[in-house]
């Protein structure tokens, strides 16, 4: 997982860089903790900058030196959720082997990555259209980065003979990363869930419905093939 101090303290034209010691990130990251409890609790437009503040235990004016506003804050807590996106395509890519091993590979990060930081996740995915201007177009931009590769592999597995050549790469991208991002509606960090389970069974999900059916005689040209145990 991403350490959102590693985000920094600087963002789109505007905001003011600050010094970024040890003891700033470390004060940063609690803040950033706070902001995406408080916004996932509350939402976004009924949270303000002294709820945050009050979960830190410092004054508004003292928050104010950390962060510019409370679109800041929104704007912070999604570069961490891109950031992880970011890391998951690399060692992804770093896995090599066919398409079906690297969306294998895709589906378990993507989904430790999210559970690992669920509040975060929950902010992202209800909360990221009240960002505006320079910082919307970036997230949309890093959005954009990691739908891109999903499709590819997609495409890929589908040259290689690997999975159907009868699906849409764009929906099943789309499908894809729904099915992944609902973690958070479910998810309890503290629950009794297996995470190398639940992580396999995506997995298996995603693979095995890329595939063409064993019911019925597909025209694609693929050859089905055995989810291996």
């Amino acid at each position: 997982m991403t350490d959102a101090a590693e985000v920094g303290a600087s963002g789109p034209a505007g905001t003011r860089s600050r010094p970024m010691t040890s003891r700033f990130r470390q004060r940063e990251k609690e803040i950033l903790d706070a902001a995406a409890e408080v916004f996932a609790r509350k939402g976004y437009s009924a949270a303000s900058v002294e709820d945050v503040a009050s979960v830190v235990g410092m004054l508004k004016g003292s928050l104010y030196y950390y962060v510019d506003s409370k679109e800041d804050l929104l704007y912070r807590l999604t570069k961490v959720i891109h950031q992880d996106a970011l890391e998951t395509l690399e060692a992804t890519t770093a896995v090599g082997g066919t398409a079906e091993d690297r969306m294998r590979a895709l589906v378990r990060l993507h989904f430790e990555k999210l559970a690992a930081n669920i509040a975060y996740t929950r902010v992202f995915y209800h909360e990221f259209r009240h960002l505006t201007g320079e910082r919307y177009v970036e997230i949309v931009s890093l959005r954009e980065t990691y739908e891109r590769y999903v499709v590819a592999l997609v495409e890929e597995g589908q040259a290689k003979g690997a999975f159907c050549r009868r699906r849409d790469p764009h929906v099943v991208m789309l499908a894809v990363l729904t099915l992944l991002n609902s973690v958070q509606q479910w998810y309890r960090p503290d629950g009794e869930a297996d995470m190398g389970h639940l992580t396999d069974e995506y997995a298996a999900f995603v693979v095995g419905g890329l595939r063409c059916p064993r019911a019925t005689r597909c025209t694609c040209g693929s050859q089905p093939k055995e989810e291996p145990r």
